[in-house]
């Protein structure tokens, strides 16, 4: 097998638009910070649904020092535990490529990239693709090592800086490493967005309360 690359310089390109989320329930409550990053110019962005269940209301953190007010959710899917939301800007944001490969070769190189603001050394990770599979939420690729859980949100990018997907926390079953959802699944959420979806903070209260009594994602 060939040397990995070096990503470093990939992680310099991709850092701009890699964010920390910090979400708050509505009294003003801090209930998490995640990692996210930017996937438009409008500042639509993605993270984990479990980040944002109970949310009221969100900041997102930029390595240029910004801090922008989340507006809420425009999308979700509980199953890919994957959330897209906007944040405001006036000016647009840095953001990241989907990789529009279609066919992941396994023994592929990936880079974990997180936030600047995190003040670790870039990328958080380099793995290989161990595996692809499909299911009916949509593809998930598996890397060779684990993938630390502060990195969950966080994107996988190749040596262009592309996108091949977004750490989860879960664990599939059959899977030996940790999960990552593809960029086909991402580009799928993506796609529900209309011109006229509106933001909104009424999705992650709900499920919040149906929650209740049982073990909540949010943490």
């Amino acid at each position: 097998q060939s040397p990995a690359p070096d990503f470093r310089k990939v992680a310099e390109r991709v850092g701009p638009a890699v964010i920390l989320v910090s979400v708050f329930d509505e009294p003003g409550k801090l209930l998490t910070t995640k990692t996210g990053f930017f996937v438009a110019e409008d500042g639509k962005f993605v993270t984990n649904w479990h980040a944002i269940v109970g949310a009221a209301h969100a900041v997102a953190k930029s390595a240029d020092g910004k801090i922008r007010n989340v507006t809420g959710v425009l999308t979700s899917s509980v199953e890919l535990d994957l959330a897209v939301l906007r944040a405001e800007t006036k000016t647009g944001v840095p953001f990241l490529q989907l990789s529009k490969a279609s066919e992941l070769q396994t023994g592929a190189f990936g880079a974990v990239i997180g936030s600047p603001l995190a003040r670790r050394p870039q990328p958080l990770l380099t793995a290989t693709i161990s595996a692809r599979r499909s299911d009916p939420r949509g593809d998930q690729l598996e890397t060779s090592n684990p993938i630390s859980n502060d990195a969950e949100g966080a994107p996988v990018v190749d040596e262009n800086g592309e996108v091949l997907g977004i750490v989860t926390p879960k664990h599939e079953q059959g899977a030996t490493g940790t999960v990552v959802r593809s960029a086909s699944s991402l580009d799928s959420l993506l796609a529900q967005i209309k011109p006229n979806t509106k933001a909104h903070w009424a999705a992650a209260k709900t499920e919040a309360r149906s929650l209740s009594g049982s073990p909540s994602y949010a943490g």
